[in-house]
């Protein structure tokens, strides 16, 4: 049953849910607006949108390696290409209905759309992307180092390796993968693995919130107060933990110092609290303290973690929360168990234990 495609999209169709609001919210589409087709005059200058923009992402213009900043709002063309560097996501309008995620350390160019008027192709480079659309069939192309197809689905990640290596992991609706001189069918709660050298290979995606977790949402639910970062770590770290109480976790994450290496478990927990918020959560998760007075903290981070992966866990006989980070993860789990009342509770739990913590308030 694990690798079933019907139990995988059960399993996930709460988490669909939840995602598909988030992204038609950054484009401004309705999901009134979603069900009809887009008007003609939308399709006769084909462009994409830079929705947003999380640490180092630059653009450079057609035919030019003239890498500079990007911006939010940024108009991009056919030619024109677009790259994150570590620690960075981005989002693209890519077209009326369809929306593109960028994962770090990311390199993509815009192609011309396979017909006059029609939606912009993706060619990604390298790195990972999610695109979550409500186009046509068809409509939207893409192509990597060794393989390109035509999306027929509403929700997919594709990922590719320094080698080319291409994964295309499908959420929902059917893609026509072409790999050499072989295409392959796939469809929802599938994945498929092209490598070189060999032939396409297809499996069942056995963990869809896993392959798109870099994708999701982690919000802000540790409180710094707690950590006891020493006066040396809180001068060289000003300026990230002002974005971060300012309420501004892209910036907190960018400001934070990049060939920095914590040197007290103090500084781990907070580089791992901005990198949960960038969605690096393998990163994040990796060294943290599982014993001493940090312990709560770590174990916040992974109640978080767990909650928004839909793992199972039961807030009611969870350990008690005691920390003010503890008390907003738990906040969060009863919100996923659709208990507010209780989430309240915990919230508040958090804002008077700790009323300086902008994010309890």
């Amino acid at each position: 049953m694990e690798g079933r495609p019907d139990t995988i999209r059960a399993r996930i169709d709460g988490l669909r849910r939840g995602f598909i609001i988030f992204i038609l919210g950054l484009t401004g589409i309705t999901l009134a607006d979603a069900a009809d087709p887009p008007t003609p005059a939308s399709r006769e200058t084909p462009t994409c949108v830079l929705l947003t923009v999380e640490g180092k992402v630059e653009v450079a213009p057609n035919g030019t390696l003239d890498w500079q900043p990007a911006r939010t709002n940024q108009v991009l063309h056919p030619g024109d290409r677009l790259r994150t560097g570590l620690r960075s996501r981005a989002s693209l309008q890519w077209s009326g209905l369809s929306v593109l995620r960028l994962n770090a350390l990311t390199t993509m160019q815009i192609q011309p759309p396979p017909r006059p008027g029609g939606t912009p192709a993706l060619e990604l480079n390298s790195g990972a992307s999610y695109l979550f659309s409500r186009e046509r069939p068809g409509e939207i192309q893409f192509r990597t180092p060794l393989a390109s197809g035509a999306i027929r689905g509403t929700e997919f990640q594709l990922a590719v390796g320094d080698d080319g290596r291409t994964t295309l992991s499908l959420l929902d609706g059917a893609v026509a993968m072409t790999a050499g001189a072989q295409t392959e069918q796939v469809n929802s709660g599938e994945e498929l693995l092209v490598e070189p050298g060999r032939p396409p290979a297809k499996t069942a995606l056995l963990n869809a919130r896993r392959v798109i977790q870099w994708v999701l949402y982690y919000p802000a639910i540790v409180d710094p107060a707690e950590l006891g970062l020493s006066s040396a770590e809180q001068t060289a770290l000003q300026e990230s933990l002002q974005a971060y109480r300012d309420g501004d976790l892209p910036h907190a994450l960018a400001r934070y110092p990049a060939e920095r290496q914590p040197g007290s478990d103090a500084e781990r927990l907070w580089r791992a609290a901005l990198l949960l918020a960038a969605g690096q959560v393998d990163s994040a998760l990796a060294g943290l303290p599982e014993a001493g007075t940090l312990r709560p903290v770590t174990r916040a981070l992974q109640e978080m973690v767990q909650t928004v992966r839909g793992e199972e866990l039961d807030p009611a006989t969870a350990p008690a929360p005691r920390t003010t980070s503890e008390w907003m993860a738990r906040s969060y789990l009863w919100q996923a168990h659709s208990h507010l009342d209780e989430a309240l509770v915990a919230a508040r739990a958090a804002q008077e234990q700790s009323p300086q913590f902008g994010p309890a308030w």
